[in-house]
């Protein structure tokens, strides 16, 4: 497992050193052009790619299971992180702000691995309802939470909000998995080369984003140190605890608590600098928490699964 850790580190790390060179360089000015790639066209492909499995009745109560969990996990992270600020003695915005950080862990791309060992093949089918669910708390909380402390504040709205493609992806994906076809395959071939671009271009806003400010700032913030702590701890072990108390599917809660283990969801960034937020602050912590879990992740995992 620690090999499994490093491997997925080290590759994150890299891609956040291509952006960091690209824009130190000059060769990257602006990383909004990539950002809107990701929210509008890679994101969407990622979720519609999650939604290409066979439908049966086990795969909508494990998506159903899947969902309530994750929504329940998202909520604790909420609570985790806007007690750190309030702890912290921060502004309401800086609380909204960590709490979106330390909800939505990378759960998708670092998560996987883990997953997959953990359980094999059998956790396939809960992967569309994490998708989904995830999608849909990025581009309704996380952007509701991040916009509170941003310059777009005022301009945030349902429609807005609904009409995010990544939102609208869920919308199609939902309605393609009840259809008795499957889209054609240069569609779904498509799609799946899209999905694959998700995180190698949100890790290298990321650097490009670091690139504005060094990395000594990064790794002597301790903010950046409390945040974190409190996604790769307290956010992971309490949702542990709260799953185990209504969901029987030990399955389920290992693959959700597995998930709350990772550290910052590389999304978080770019939503943030799109909602005029604190961006930095957001790309540092996703670098410090990724650099961290290699510390936390095979001290956690063993104790709650």
């Amino acid at each position: 497992m620690t090999a499994t850790i490093f491997f997925q580190v080290i590759m994150l790390l890299l891609l956040v050193l291509v952006g960091f060179v690209l824009s130190k360089s000059g060769k990257l000015p602006d990383e909004r052009t990539l950002g809107g790639f990701l929210l509008n066209a890679a994101l969407p492909a990622m979720i519609l790619n999650s939604m290409q499995v066979p439908l049966s009745t086990e795969l909508i109560v494990n998506m159903g299971l899947t969902m309530v969990g994750l929504a329940v996990s998202l909520a604790c992270g909420v609570a985790v992180g806007f007690l750190a600020g309030v702890l912290a003695r921060r502004r309401v915005e800086v609380c909204a702000t960590w709490a979106a950080i330390v909800a939505f862990p990378n759960i998708i791309f670092m998560g996987w691995p883990f997953k997959y060992a953990a359980f094999g093949e059998a956790a396939l089918p809960l992967i569309p309802g994490a998708a989904l669910m995830f999608s849909l708390g990025s581009f309704t909380l996380a952007t509701w939470l991040l916009s509170l402390g941003g310059k777009n504040r005022k301009r945030i709205s349902v429609k807005k909000i609904a009409l995010q493609p990544a939102n609208i992806a869920c919308v199609v994906g939902v309605a393609v998995l009840f259809m008795p076809f499957n889209l054609p395959g240069p569609a779904l071939g498509a799609i799946e080369l899209l999905a694959m671009t998700t995180t190698p271009v949100a890790m290298v806003i990321v650097g490009a984003q670091l690139s504005k400010c060094s990395l000594r700032d990064a790794f002597l913030d301790g903010r950046v140190y409390l945040v974190a702590f409190a996604r790769l701890v307290p956010a992971g072990v309490a949702t542990n605890f709260l799953l185990s108390l209504f969901i029987n599917d030990a399955m389920i809660v290992g693959f959700l608590t597995i998930g709350a283990l990772m550290p910052a969801a590389t999304t978080i960034p770019v939503i943030a600098a799109e909602q005029g937020g604190d961006a930095t602050f957001c790309s540092k912590v996703t670098f410090v928490s990724t650099v961290l879990c290699i510390i936390s992740i095979p001290i956690l995992i063993p104790l709650l699964i």
